[in-house]
């Protein structure tokens, strides 16, 4: 280890967490208090490194559950996804999704709209939201909920990167929900390893499922 060598990167990384500290941002590492443990049980190779966020953190710290989709659903599916999360609204439990146009968006707006948290996880680094998104995760904060992303702030945005993303977001909740799961998609890899790690799972399913 060459301290001489790393000194240059330490010094960035350092500034780089000043200024996300300074904006109201946190990141998490595996080391820090608080560290979600939900991750830990992630394949080694698939595992956040670090946790990048903005809102209510405590938030990691309580039951929640993830809602996964994609655009495209059936009608009555995409009814039934919206009448569960009112449910887990009215029972206080705060949901977990992604942060895509359509699907993502309208979970997120049920929740905002009645000043209930929600989490969105991204699929590239906070700074690269993209710019329709950015309105609702900024309304998603406001109503006391947490932005956050598995990558570094300016990362992707990258398509290989979205299995990250769902995985992250069934790691993050004590429940995972996923609707008409399709194979060879970033839901279904979360769908099959919230299965094997024991977690409460219910799916609503699609006439080819």
């Amino acid at each position: 280890f060459d301290e001489d060598a790393m000194a240059p990167g330490l010094d960035e990384a350092r500034t780089a967490l000043q200024i996300h500290a300074g904006r109201h941002g946190r990141v998490w590492t595996p080391a820090a208090p608080g560290w979600p443990a939900g991750l830990d049980l992630l394949p080694r190779a698939e595992r956040p490194v670090t946790l990048y966020s903005y809102g209510t953190s405590a938030l990691l710290q309580q039951p929640t559950v993830a809602v996964l989709g994609r655009a495209g659903l059936s009608g009555p599916a995409f009814a039934a996804a919206q009448a569960l999360v009112r449910h887990l609204i009215s029972a206080g439990l705060p949901v977990v999704a992604g942060a895509a146009d359509g699907f993502d968006v309208v979970m997120h707006k049920l929740c905002y709209t009645q000043r209930h948290p929600s989490v969105v996880v991204a699929a590239s680094g906070l700074a690269k939201l993209p710019t329709s998104i950015r309105p609702h995760a900024s309304a998603v904060v406001g109503a006391g909920g947490l932005v956050c992303a598995p990558f570094d702030m300016h990362h992707g945005p990258f398509a290989h990167d979205d299995r990250e993303r769902a995985l992250t977001q069934a790691a993050l909740a004590a429940a995972v929900l996923v609707v008409e799961p399709q194979a060879d998609t970033p839901e279904h890899k979360a769908l099959a390893w919230a299965l094997d790690a024991d977690r409460p799972v219910f799916a609503i399913a699609g006439t080819d499922t």
